[in-house]
């Protein structure tokens, strides 16, 4: 498993101000919108379900924020924040793209908007787990799923099992996502970890399946479960990262 960087921008160019912008006309700046909007189309249209609703979760939670917490036009809330305001229009929609949404941004949509990182990163949170994708043909096999770390009884899970010294716990069905769980690998071991299995069939763990630990758009760590189904977190994290989901897919 690799833990990989966060990306961030050059912030010399979009989505970033450039020189000239403050005294461009509404009309210059709606067509560098549609002229963006058209560009991103096909891409926009090809995003997991998942991307989509983070992105519009998102836009929801930054135009709520610089009009009801920074009082701000969106002019001026893309000029408090760096931003070009053709952007901030993209982003409020909801038709942002996740490249386009890294470290540097998100401070600057907070920056703008009066908001936190933290509550864009939340607003972005996957609270539900559900199935991405099926196998064809009547059995209707999962192959991809989104298991969220954000639902209630996954945190219930995660914190008895820490509570009991790295016992194992039970078994638990996350009938959403339609896979089997529970926390940690084996009796004893303390490290982080999550085992998967097939729903409801403890006998059949998920091997060598892909695990991407997101936290809203942003990838954490990539790696793959064992031939038990164990996914372990890398040596030294005590806990599973706050308002994060994983992406689980069957390899091909």
């Amino acid at each position: 498993m690799d833990a990989r960087n966060n990306r961030t921008s050059d912030i010399t160019g979009w989505p970033f101000r450039c020189p000239g912008i403050d005294t461009e006309t509404n009309v210059a700046m709606n067509q560098r919108m549609i002229g963006q909007l058209l560009r991103r189309k096909n891409l926009g249209a090809n995003l997991p379900a998942h991307q989509s609703r983070a992105l519009m979760a998102l836009g929801i939670e930054v135009s709520e924020s610089r009009e009801e917490k920074a009082g701000l036009s969106l002019k001026e809330a893309a000029k408090q924040g760096g931003l070009d305001p053709a952007f901030l229009a993209i982003v409020e929609a909801g038709k942002a793209v996740p490249d386009e949404i890294t470290g540097d941004v998100l401070a600057s949509l907070a920056k703008g908007a009066k908001s936190s990182i933290n509550d864009l990163k939340s607003a972005m949170s996957i609270d539900q787990s559900y199935v991405l994708e099926k196998s064809p043909g009547i059995s209707g096999e999962v192959i991809a799923a989104i298991f969220s770390l954000c639902r209630p009884d996954f945190i219930q899970s995660a914190l008895a099992f820490k509570n009991t010294a790295g016992l194992v716990g039970t078994i638990f069905d996350d009938k959403e996502a339609r896979v089997s769980y529970k926390v940690g690998g084996h009796s004893g071991d303390k490290r982080l970890s999550l085992s998967f299995f097939e729903f409801q069939n403890p006998n059949a763990p998920l091997q060598g399946w892909t695990v991407t630990l997101m936290s809203g758009l942003e990838e954490l760590m990539t790696g793959s479960t064992d031939e038990l189904g164990v996914f372990r977190l890398p040596v030294g994290i005590e806990d599973f990262p706050e308002g994060a989901h994983m992406l689980i897919e069957k390899p091909v």
